[in-house]
C-alpha cells in the first residue's frame, strides 16, 4: 500500500483506497475494512475468507424480498454444495458451512413458526388441530418451492400443485433437505412425473 501511495478516498466508504491521477485513477477495495451494512454485503460475500460466515448470517437476517438476499442465495447454496464435497476444508470453509447450516435451520424454524401462527389463525376459524397442520404444511411446501427456485430448478405446474397439496410434514421436511443441494427436480421428488 505504501509503494503504490494508496490514499483513503474521502468520497467513498472506509476500505476504498485510490492511487493515480485524473488520467489513470485506480481503486483498491480492502473488504475487511468495509462498513458492515447492506451496501457492502455482496462485496464482503465475494471476498470470502473470514468475512464469509458473518456475511452469510447477515444475508439470513435480511427480509425475504431483499435484493441482496435474492442475489446471494443461489451463489451461497452452490458454494456450500461445492465446499461440502471437498475432502478437506480450511477453518474459514468449515465456519461457512456451519453458518449456512445454522441459517438454514433458523429458516426452517421460522417457516415452522409462521406455519404455527397461520395454523393458529386458521384453527380459530376451522378448528385448532387441522389449522395448525395445514399452516405448517403450507409454509413447508413454500420452503421447498423457494429452495428449488434459488437452485434454478424449474418446477412444472403439476409438480408445483403436488408439492402445495402435500400435508405430510415429514415428507415436506425431506423435500426441503434435498432441495438445498439438488441439481435436478428428481433429486428432490422421488417420482416427479407422478
Amino acid at each position: 500500500m505504501a509503494k503504490l501511495k494508496l490514499e483513503a478516498s474521502p468520497s467513498w466508504p472506509a476500505g476504498i483506497y485510490l492511487f493515480g491521477d485524473d488520467v489513470l485513477r485506480v481503486g483498491v477495495v480492502i473488504a475487511s475494512e468495509l462498513p458492515r451494512n447492506r451496501t457492502t454485503l455482496l462485496v464482503r460475500l465475494m471476498a470470502g475468507g473470514p468475512l464469509l460466515a458473518p456475511a452469510v448470517t447477515e444475508v439470513a437476517a435480511l427480509p425475504p424480498d431483499a435484493y441482496e438476499r435474492d442475489v446471494a442465495e443461489q451463489f451461497l447454496l452452490q458454494f456450500q454444495q461445492m465446499v461440502g464435497q471437498s475432502p478437506s476444508q480450511d477453518p474459514d470453509e468449515q465456519e461457512f458451512i456451519m453458518a449456512m447450516l445454522k441459517s438454514w435451520e433458523e429458516g426452517k424454524a421460522e417457516a415452522r413458526a409462521e406455519g404455527r401462527a397461520e395454523g393458529r389463525a386458521e384453527g380459530r376459524a376451522e378448528g385448532r388441530a387441522e389449522g395448525r397442520v395445514e399452516g405448517r404444511a403450507e409454509a413447508a411446501a413454500h420452503a421447498v418451492l423457494t429452495a428449488l427456485r434459488v437452485r434454478g430448478i424449474g418446477v412444472p405446474d403439476t409438480v408445483r400443485q403436488r408439492i402445495l397439496a402435500e400435508t405430510d410434514l415429514e415428507q415436506l421436511d425431506r423435500w426441503i433437505e434435498r432441495a438445498v443441494t439438488a441439481s435436478s427436480l428428481s433429486d428432490v421428488i422421488d417420482d416427479p412425473g407422478r
